[in-house]
């Protein structure tokens, strides 16, 4: 394990369009201690060469192809797996960071004593104009229980300590795959605090899906196979999910 390096993690399955913007988001960083491990999953398009390019200018990008398309959350595993930092954080290869989003919050980490951390982000959408609405994180810690009623941690902007926390792993579902992390991480005893700084920008595209009811049910699912709540608490807090959905939709 490298000190103070950031192992950065990014899945990247055919996203030509975008990636350019996102590794150069990362180049621009003012924290320059960082290895980036990117995870092409099975592409048909140019991303493979776009990535190639990307290395062949910046030895601290690394790509690993997948032999066949086997999902984000495998695919980050995969770059958790080989990555050497002391910090470890993700980005998705169709979002960007602000430029000093990595040194303000690892100074914040390396100030406060924290072993994982996490902060407020905006949106962008698919032609990369920012929009109005920020996400706004908690400015406390974050326990197991608290992110059950409030899914605030995200890919764009956690970071681990992974010297403290040691290695753990995302699931192999097609979505919150992230969300079974932070929670696993969380109920081992460890805790996030917020972060008072927009780190980055998430790409919302119009094809997206709507968090309607088969969404909930999908939560409330996942809350008992794979957290292994109870029937009770799977309801409660998958209720508490969606009326923070409905309000936030409400007050947009």
């Amino acid at each position: 394990m490298k000190i103070d390096k950031v192992s950065i993690i990014m899945a990247s399955f055919n996203s030509e369009k975008y990636i350019v913007k996102a590794l150069e988001s990362i180049i621009n960083q003012s924290y320059k201690d960082w290895e980036c491990i990117i995870i092409d999953d099975f592409s048909d398009d140019n991303s493979v060469k776009i990535i190639k390019n990307c290395i062949r200018s910046d030895k601290r990008f690394y790509m690993y192809s997948n032999k066949k398309n086997i999902g984000a959350g495998q695919s980050r595993n995969i770059g958790i797996s080989i990555a050497e930092g002391q910090f470890l954080t993700f980005l998705d290869s169709d979002d960007i960071w602000e430029p000093h989003h990595l040194e303000r919050q690892i100074l914040f980490m390396k100030s406060n004593k924290l072993t994982i951390s996490h902060s407020h982000y905006g949106y962008i959408n698919s032609k990369g104009d920012k929009l109005k609405e920020i996400f706004k994180v908690s400015l406390k810690k974050i326990g197991f229980k608290d992110l059950l009623l409030r899914p605030e941690m995200s890919c764009l902007t956690t970071i681990i300590d992974i010297s403290k926390t040691g290695k753990f792993y995302m699931s192999e579902d097609k979505r919150r795959q992230d969300y079974y992390l932070w929670l696993n991480l969380l109920k081992n005893g460890n805790f996030s605090r917020g972060f008072d700084h927009i780190g980055g920008y998430y790409r919302q595209h119009d094809n997206q899906p709507k968090k309607n009811l088969k969404y909930l049910y999908a939560h409330f699912h996942f809350l008992r196979s794979r957290i292994k709540l109870s029937l009770i608490d799977s309801f409660k807090y998958t209720l508490s999910y969606s009326i923070r959905g409905i309000f936030k939709y409400l007050h947009n």
